[in-house]
């Protein structure tokens, strides 16, 4: 995909022109262009072109279609391909209730955003992110449209019954190899690092493979593995950001951090992957070991970290999220506000695992990862 969410969502007319001057052709598979939105046709026959184009560019590797634009490659001046359509706020709307309405299952992510022009005109771009639940199939009994579609080059065309399966079988798949990458880099940090103190342990694998692998090296991830958008953001109080500079591994690139307590290890890798280490200091003595509902911020920091990545990565995708907190046993946590702060008995066992996430396409990665804040409190048996 050539924009993520934000992009659209952030788009202006200077900003479109220049994404439209690119004339990137549709034969990438990841544009189409509509001058018009489907003019001749009835509304039911309307409303299933509709359907066919977003529900199979869905069933690929999802992709924009901008109505209002002529087709810039065909074009000398491609100012002249932003044409734009009447009555633009109201047809994005009436696309996304009839997508919503009519393509099984839904989509998530997809939105339909217009983008106004200065003569009372917009141009409609309709964000279709990757998605791990297809195939989607149009269910619309008004045009007598049953079927399923993808879009191939620059065209849409059914599924075959061979295309249908493998979806199938491809999303089925897609979790459980989330889940094996995610616990082969559990199993590799095992081997290297001993730990003794409380652990928090977060990972984040996407549920749909890049179209490019990250370039994590690179100067443009600079400022995701330093942190320096997250520095001074508020709302946590535990940060993860490094004075110190990157490290390149085997399968990506890691940042650490030992000069803060506690310490912080995180690492992004190329194929889209991102984790962290947080670990909390461990009491002198023989005084149990305390935590705080505060490292609950720990989760809302790493989902800055996976937000950060995804943007400067390009790469809108479901993500499967997974959180341990490893060596709690014994350990006590203490909550609360004020004079009302409680303190826990001691944890009964090594680990906390809390319930593996589904974050979807274009959703708030910290809106994801939020109950298990609660969670981390509810687990030592406290109610905050």
């Amino acid at each position: 995909m050539f924009l993520t969410l934000d992009d659209v969502l952030n788009m202006r007319e200077e900003q479109l022109r220049l994404f439209v001057a690119r004339k990137i052709p549709e034969a990438t598979g990841f544009i189409d262009y509509k001058q018009a939105i489907y003019k001749g046709l009835s509304r039911d026959d309307e409303n299933a072109e509709i359907l066919k184009d977003i529900s199979g560019l869905a069933n690929s590797q999802g992709g924009h279609i901008l109505y209002g634009i002529k087709d810039p490659t065909s074009l000398a001046e491609a100012d002249d391909a932003v044409v734009g359509v009447e009555d633009g706020v109201r047809i994005a709307k009436s696309i996304e209730n009839i997508a919503a309405n009519s393509i099984d299952p839904r989509l998530s992510g997809f939105r339909v955003i217009p983008i106004p022009l200065g003569n009372d005109r917009h141009v409609l771009v309709a964000h279709i992110p990757p998605d791990g639940m297809r195939p989607h199939r149009v269910n619309h009994n008004a045009s007598k449209t049953w079927n399923f579609y993808v879009r191939h080059g620059e065209s849409v065309r059914m599924m075959t019954t061979q295309e249908i399966r493998d979806s199938v079988l491809s999303a089925a798949t897609s979790e459980q190899r989330a889940i094996s990458y995610a616990q082969e880099v559990a199993d590799e940090v095992n081997e290297e690092l001993i730990w003794t103190a409380p652990v928090f342990f977060v990972q984040a694998v996407p549920l749909v493979p890049l179209d490019k692998l990250w370039d994590v090296t690179s100067n443009e991830f600079r400022p995701v593995m330093l942190g320096s958008n997250r520095e001074h953001e508020v709302g946590t109080k535990v940060r993860f950001y490094t004075s110190f500079d990157r490290m390149p591994t085997l399968r990506g690139v890691r940042a650490i951090d030992k000069r803060i307590n506690p310490a912080l290890i995180y690492e992004v890798h190329r194929n889209g992957y991102v984790g962290a280490i947080y670990k909390c200091d461990a009491s002198l003595g023989n005084e149990p070991i305390e935590i705080f509902d505060s490292h609950g911020d720990s989760f809302l920091a790493f989902a800055d970290l996976c937000r950060d990545a995804v943007k400067v990565g390009e790469s809108e995708r479901p993500y499967f999220l997974r959180a341990r907190i490893l060596n709690v046993m014994h350990v006590k946590l203490e909550a609360g506000e004020g004079c009302n702060r409680s303190m826990s008995k001691p944890f009964t066992k090594h680990i906390i695992k809390f319930p593996d996430v589904r974050r979807e396409a274009g959703q708030s990665f910290r809106d994801a990862v939020a109950p298990w804040r609660q969670m981390l409190v509810n687990a030592f048996g406290l109610d905050v």
